[in-house]
């Protein structure tokens, strides 16, 4: 009879190796040292870590989002469109109608009712195909205001 050469392992060595990122983790840990080493008064002072909670967590909400449809199965990329479409209505309504705070609840609703058709036409019609062309006219558009092109008008959008 020939034993096994393997040891048994203990609980908490089946917990970290069971632990998939750990590499990963461990070399995010070794560059942190690193620049702690090599620039101690930008990486052991507190203001670059204040910058980064302050910049952030809008792109961490999204990326909170998109893991959820990505795990369903299922990824959508309009989703900048619809955020350059509700920044546009902001932009329209507070700048040329002076709306102030209704201007943002505003540009939120639109980004919710368009986010909400979207999702609709990609779950229940499952044209996945349909809405990219639209948002690359919605985004062809925001970029000739931006340019001055196009007048900051809602009446532009009409027609897209």
């Amino acid at each position: 009879m020939t034993r096994s050469a393997e040891m048994p392992r203990s609980p908490a060595a089946a917990r970290v190796g069971t632990f998939e990122a750990l590499p990963i983790a461990l070399v995010f840990v070794a560059l942190l040292a690193l620049f702690m080493v090599t620039a101690p008064s930008v990486f052991l002072s507190p203001y670059i870590y204040m910058t980064f909670l302050s910049t952030l967590p809008p792109l961490i909400l999204l990326a909170t989002g998109l893991t959820f449809v990505i795990g369903a199965g299922e990824i959508d990329l309009c989703f900048p469109s619809i955020i350059a479409f509700s920044g546009f209505i902001f932009a329209v309504l507070f700048k040329d109608y002076d709306l102030g705070w209704f201007a943002v609840l505003v540009g939120l609703a639109s980004g919710v009712l368009v986010g909400f058709v979207n999702g609709v036409i990609v779950a229940k019609a499952r044209e996945t195909g349909l809405a990219a062309p639209t948002h690359e006219q919605l985004i062809a558009a925001v970029k000739r205001v931006e340019r001055g092109e196009l007048p900051a008008k809602p009446e532009n959008l009409f027609g897209l």
